[in-house]
């Protein structure tokens, strides 16, 4: 790949780019495209990862050049990748290195500015959730980030506190700016949602399998609703499941037929779902930001969120608020929140202004040219 020796680059590191990344992925979709259109005449923009792949998340990129990867069919295979490609870039002091998903690298530190944007510690501060493996090269991962960035950007206060607290000792560790992620208003109306819907009641959850996703808990309270609370509708968990963990809460459920795993969804499906949802449900036990529930606020739909802090920061205009260590005081809540849902009245708009993608790629572009 021939690059021009006369601009600087903004290199943008996407190697973990992966279509199960869940919150991340939107994060790429939505922020990418919109960084490359405001520094395209600033820096030659180039993208580490996967050039099949990156194409179809972000679709055409115009001048955009792509160092590619490949597939990146196991952790030895990213691993071998990174070193190869970062002994070949940032070699000048005015090209920018940008690891939007947590990552800088493996191994070798470019002379140019590094960024890094941490979206969560969750393996300092969870590590229990992950095999002996994944825990030791993703803390190695997050540690090195942190040491070798220039600029460190946070998601949410919390994560900024969150990094602060596990890197203490970090004597480099500067000032940590946090960009909060955003929001699109729905590209339909609820009207034009129920013409074309299904017109049934359920509860919705949108996100990925992982433990910190709590749905052993969901499946709960969504049991309880039925049994303690004469709830008809069905729990609809939408995203990248694997089968054996969709096996095991269909059998600690109440009733399985009334959970359903449609897997990924086009964005058209999920708005439909959102508008009609009779609850959207999210008892995370941990986030770095949690998007889903202002996607479904967005739209209309009356929320209930975990009682942690991050869900304090992000959700405290819109959503309620239920009790982790009570399924059944956390039911109870879902189940006012139903009956009330004729209550419910949010100006989209509100959180549109206060969560906006387009002020978040101002603020990277500010950043970027300042760095």
């Amino acid at each position: 790949m021939k690059i021009d020796q006369r601009t600087p680059r903004l290199y943008i590191d996407l190697l973990i780019l992966s279509p199960g990344l869940g919150g991340g992925l939107t994060f790429v979709k939505e922020l990418i495209p919109g960084v490359i259109n405001e520094l395209h005449d600033k820096f030659q923009i180039v993208i580490i990862g996967d050039k099949k792949l990156v194409g179809d998340v972000l679709g055409p990129l115009g001048k955009v050049k792509i160092m590619d990867s490949g597939p990146i069919r196991s952790l030895f295979s990213r691993v071998l990748s990174s070193i190869t490609i970062y002994r070949r870039i940032g070699r000048s002091k005015g090209d920018i290195v940008w690891g939007p998903l947590n990552s800088l690298g493996y191994l070798g530190v470019p002379r140019a500015k590094k960024i890094v944007t941490i979206h969560d510690t969750m393996v300092f501060d969870h590590p229990n959730f992950y095999g002996i493996l994944q825990r030791v090269f993703r803390q190695y991962q997050l540690h090195r980030s942190v040491m070798i960035a220039d600029k460190i950007v946070t998601v949410s206060h919390f994560t900024k506190d969150c990094v602060l607290k596990n890197f203490s000792s970090c004597k480099k560790l500067g000032p940590i700016k946090v960009i909060h992620e955003g929001i699109e208003l729905p590209a339909i109306t609820k009207d034009q949602s129920l013409k074309v819907g299904n017109k049934k009641h359920f509860c919705l959850f949108v996100g990925v399998g992982r433990k910190n996703k709590n749905l052993r808990f969901l499946v709960q309270v969504h049991s309880l609703l039925v049994t303690e609370f004469g709830y008809l509708g069905s729990l609809i968990i939408v995203g990248n499941i694997p089968s054996a963990v969709a096996r095991e809460l269909r059998k600690i459920s109440a009733n399985p037929d009334l959970i359903e795993f449609p897997g990924f969804v086009s964005n058209e499906k999920k708005q439909y779902l959102y508008f009609e949802c009779d609850v959207f449900i999210f008892p995370s036990t941990y986030e770095g930001f949690g998007l889903p529930p202002l996607e479904a606020a967005v739209h209309g739909a009356p929320v209930v969120v975990s009682d942690i802090d991050v869900m304090r920061e992000v959700c405290s205009e819109f959503a309620r608020f239920g009790n982790l260590k009570d399924p059944a005081e956390f039911a109870a809540t879902v189940n006012e929140v139903i009956r009330r849902s004729g209550d419910h009245m949010l100006d989209s708009r509100v959180l549109s202004d206060k969560f906006n993608w387009q002020k978040t790629i101002k603020d990277y572009r500010s950043l970027m040219l300042d760095l």
